[in-house]
């Protein structure tokens, strides 16, 4: 088993030829593999969701790994529900207290420069403000959920950024392992992802 940044393409072919199995986690963000293999079992996914819901499982228990083969490649997808909810409500606060100051220093800086507000102490150009906001934002490690630019006239604006938003929803909760071996039980398959989510 191994975090897919320590094995690369060549060494995974080099094991399976060799007839070894291997078990690797995938990168939930920035991977184009990710995505396929997230959109091929999404409706399986949104299907055992409203399973359980029927069921009134409670989230603790609520645990799936789905299958999938892409391209002669074989794919588990583990979703914890209860891991997917922590990880929503961890993001709302933060969100909301970003939103708030984001809102704030862009009113305040077309108020200053528009001279509806007092210019009292350094005022910071639209430029000046974006650059703020930017660390403000990557300093929390909240960027990839805001649009922040200038348009044509050099103003600052801004939005969330719903793609961003909406894939980090899905993702939540989720380990995606890639495989060789198809013989291990559900049981084995919770004990391999609890290793790697720990």
């Amino acid at each position: 088993m191994g975090d897919r940044g320590l094995l690369s393409e060549d060494n995974l072919e080099v094991l399976s030829g060799a007839g070894l199995d291997y078990i690797v986690a995938l990168p939930l963000r920035r991977s184009s593999v990710t995505r396929r293999v997230i959109e091929a079992v999404e409706d399986r996914l949104e299907e055992q969701l409203r399973l359980w819901e029927e069921a009134k499982v409670p989230l603790d228990e609520g645990e799936c790994f789905l299958h999938v083969h892409l391209d002669g490649r074989r794919f588990v997808v583990a979703h914890r529900e209860a891991i997917a909810m922590e990880r929503r409500r961890n993001r709302m606060a933060p969100l909301r207290e970003a939103t708030s100051y984001v809102t704030f220093r862009v009113a305040r800086s077309h108020g200053q420069q528009e001279g509806s507000i007092p210019k009292e102490g350094r005022v910071l150009s639209h430029q000046d403000t974006l650059l703020h906001l930017h660390d403000y934002l990557k300093g929390r490690k909240l960027r990839r959920y805001y649009r922040l630019w200038l348009d044509e006239d050099g103003t600052i604006r801004w939005a969330p950024n719903e793609e961003n938003r909406s894939w980090e929803n899905l993702i939540d909760g989720k380990l995606i392992l890639e495989t060789t071996n198809r013989s291990l039980s559900l049981r084995r398959w919770s004990c391999i992802t609890r290793s790697f989510r720990t």
